[in-house]
């Protein structure tokens, strides 16, 4: 078998579109663009009454079709241009805290998570993700994942904070990175 190469440090940059996989009711969450009236090439969202820059973790080195994930057959043959396999999907919004209110957290993450989800579902089983984990605020947390078999770990350790709720969460198909589990049994 050949060996397969694992960009597991790729990055997807959040677009409006991220947004556009909330349900109606969290609509009150939607992150807002500012623009600002002097000009510039700086963008930023607005989440909870602060601004944080929409272009941070921007690779020069990419088009913004492939880095934002809105062209997935570009973002593919950019891959094979580099000899990758699979990437890894890393969020760029979410490096660091942005709410300080766990409706809006939760809210954010599983549109991420679905946007995400699309993503994968056009990638050929080549555009992988570490979901990201939040429980809901309230309500049963089997809630906040779309497909959970799509749903790519690079750590197994949630495992544990999930079992309670019956959730076995691995990497599949990474080999000795990961368990080799796969999430059987969960929401839909």
């Amino acid at each position: 078998m050949a060996t397969r190469v694992i960009d597991a440090d790729a990055h997807v940059i959040e677009t409006d579109r991220t947004w556009e996989f909330m349900r109606e009711e969290d609509a009150a969450h939607k992150p807002l663009v500012l623009v600002p009236q002097a000009g510039g090439p700086d963008e930023y969202w607005l989440v909870e009454g602060r601004a944080f820059k929409r272009t941070a973790n921007v690779g020069a080195d990419t088009p913004p079709e492939t880095r934002e994930a809105s062209d997935i057959k570009k973002r593919l043959a950019h891959m094979d241009e580099m000899g990758v396999d699979v990437h890894v999907l890393y969020p760029s919004f979410f490096l660091t805290a942005r709410t300080h209110h766990a409706d809006t957290d939760f809210a954010l993450c599983r549109s991420y998570n679905r946007w995400l989800a699309n993503i994968w579902e056009q990638g050929e089983g080549r555009l992988r993700w570490p979901v990201i984990p939040r429980p809901p605020p309230r309500g049963d947390p089997k809630e906040f994942f779309r497909r959970p078999t799509q749903c790519y770990l690079h750590t197994h350790g949630m495992a544990q904070n999930w079992g309670s709720v019956g959730l076995s969460l691995g990497i599949r198909g990474l080999g000795p990175l990961g368990t080799g589990r796969r999430h059987r049994g969960g929401p839909t």
